[in-house]
């Protein structure tokens, strides 16, 4: 997976160096090097966590999270590779979720649903459908 985003990019590098792609594909090129370079990061920071897991130094930055919010961004980061699979990705923020304040580390946390959401990215057929449900069920979500 790591090799995949960059191969990508370097593609479209090359093919821009080249000279010989219209304007509309080069705003094209550009604009899939830029998606690849993020997936690219998230992998490579996806992988210097799993080494601080196993070497102890993962460090969580304990504090108060708007749950909406961490599950409304991290929807947001993949909303572009659902929009290319043809998936419709929904946000369902249930009564009484919208305010709803949890304790952790608010990084990690949009970090384990994005992880979860990309998960069900690749493992959704084309053209189908992915709801992430967020609900307050006596002040639990």
């Amino acid at each position: 997976e790591l090799r995949t985003p960059l191969n990508s990019i370097l593609g479209w590098a090359r093919l821009l160096q080249d000279g010989n792609l219209e304007e509309e594909q080069s705003r094209r090129a550009l604009t899939t090097i830029i998606k690849n370079s993020e997936l690219q990061n998230k992998l490579i920071e996806d992988l210097l966590d799993v080494a601080r897991i196993v070497s102890g130094k993962l460090q969580i930055e304990q504090g108060e999270a708007a749950i909406a919010e961490v599950v409304s961004q991290a929807a947001d980061s993949v909303r572009p590779s659902a929009e290319a699979k043809s998936l419709d990705l929904t946000v369902a923020i249930g009564e009484g979720a919208e305010n709803v304040i949890v304790n952790g580390d608010a990084n990690r946390l949009g970090q384990g649903i994005t992880n979860l959401l990309s998960n069900a990215l690749k493992f959704t057929p084309e053209g189908g459908r992915i709801e992430l449900a967020l609900k307050n069920a006596n002040g639990r979500v």
